[in-house]
């Protein structure tokens, strides 16, 4: 077991993690080519990737297959790009040979490119094909740039005629499908198709940071709340990646999912680069014969990653934080930094208490060499560099919670203390006056 103790402006706690000794899901991209460009795509693939680099060679795969099935991994999941760009003969190979190793095998395509006779041959070599479609015919034309929704329905439909194989849908969220127009219409038609629907967030990466197209926090609730409902009638609409509990209403905290980059999952680039996710671009090693997939997921970096060493103090300090694991850690371009969702609900919430007169609430402060502890509930140990901050909420006179921003010196910096403020907020530790 891994110990790990973490201190936010303020709060400290600990937690145990056993150590993953190996990926349960590896993610090959086979190509970073796509015959469209989605306005959301976080890996900012497009049609004009030309060089060879771009491109995954069979070898790479064959060796990828053979690593997977000695380290006991239980799915390959295979996209892109759009995976379907990649050679058929050559894509029809590895799949065969991952088939050979008893590995389950996923492949994720926007569907224009499996057509009525590729599709027979892809259903005997593959166990899921996810696809993707994200809204009515106008809107989902308008976000992926193209007029293909009809190639899309009609790979949905070969896929739900399919005996041999599951199929699922995959409805991105961003700001221009967060309606209930456009979640309605994909709803009713994977109850027609029976086909599983996950909703996957859009992050703030990629194209979708660019453009700024990822979903605000009341549209994310908004579609949660809809999910909810469906569910309640018997659906099970899920999230496909991680929305930390925090961001969800109580309602809609059982929707929330975690974040298994680098825990379960890692995915390999056309250049064998290991990365924690699909959407990292961060190479952790290159796989080879001379350097397996088991030793560069056990390095010193991806460990740290698992363990979440850098992750923000605000998401350690949180009893939650074993079920999310930090929400996305890769937004706010790719380091390794607090998920965009959740800035925005510490943002939202700080809106809620600014210009407020407040007080601590707890009963007495027990300062030790480097920390002090607030007799409150729950008891909080708090780091000495906020000693003073939380001084000026002890005093008998309340006090106007932003001019405590003036507290901050070159060890502790305003944002750390409004999330420490927060913190003490959502604990019910501050006692507000009029």
């Amino acid at each position: 077991m891994i110990s790990n103790f973490f201190s936010l402006a303020g709060i400290e706690t600990s937690f145990r993690l056993a150590d993953i000794h190996s990926p349960v899901k590896v993610g090959i991209i086979l190509t970073e080519k796509c015959n469209l460009s989605c306005i959301f795509c976080a890996t900012e693939c497009g049609f004009d990737q030309n060089s060879y680099n771009d491109i995954i060679s069979p070898n790479m795969c064959y060796e990828i297959l053979d690593q997977a099935h000695k380290n006991r991994v239980q799915e390959i999941i295979y996209s892109g790009g759009e995976p379907l760009m990649y050679k058929f003969d050559d894509l029809i190979n590895i799949l065969e040979y991952g088939r050979e190793r008893k590995l389950k095998q996923t492949i994720i395509s926007n569907g224009t490119l499996i057509n009525d006779d590729n599709f027979p041959i892809l259903e005997n070599l593959v166990d899921v094909v996810s696809i993707s479609l994200h809204g009515t015919k106008d809107t989902h034309n308008k976000i992926t740039c193209s007029d293909e929704y009809e190639n899309t329905l009609h790979t949905l439909m070969l896929v739900s005629n399919s005996k041999k194989i599951s199929g699922s849908i995959l409805y991105t969220l961003n700001s221009y499908n967060s309606n209930y127009q456009d979640f309605d219409h994909v709803v009713r038609l994977s109850k027609e198709l029976n086909m599983e629907l996950y909703v996957a967030r859009g992050n703030d990466l990629g194209e979708c940071s660019i453009n700024e197209s990822y979903p605000v926090l009341g549209n994310l609730n908004k579609i949660a709340d809809r999910m909810t409902s469906y569910n309640n009638d018997g659906y099970n609409i899920k999230f496909s990646n991680c929305v930390p509990k925090c961001v969800l209403s109580t309602d809609n905290q059982y929707l929330a999912t975690s974040c298994s980059a680098g825990v379960g999952i890692c995915s390999i680039s056309p250049r064998g680069e290991v990365r924690v996710c699909l959407q990292s671009d961060e190479s952790l090693g290159v796989i080879s014969n001379e350097n397996s997939l088991s030793e560069i997921w056990q390095n010193k970096e991806i460990v740290n990653f698992r363990n979440m060493t850098n992750i923000s103090p605000y998401c350690a300090s949180c009893k939650d934080l074993m079920h999310c694991k930090s929400g996305c850690k890769l937004e706010a371009n790719g380091i390794y930094q607090m998920d965009t969702m959740a800035k925005l609900k510490i943002s939202e919430k700080w809106e809620e208490i600014l210009g407020k007169k407040a007080r601590i609430n707890c009963r007495e402060l027990k300062i030790t060499k480097q920390l002090f502890w607030t007799i409150s509930h729950p008891i909080c140990k708090i780091s000495i560099n906020y000693l003073e901050v939380c001084k000026s909420l002890m005093k008998k006179r309340p006090v106007v919670l932003n001019e405590i921003l003036n507290c901050s010196d070159e060890q502790i910096s305003q944002k750390d203390i409004i999330m420490l403020l927060v913190f003490l907020y959502e604990h019910n530790l501050l006692k507000f006056y009029s």
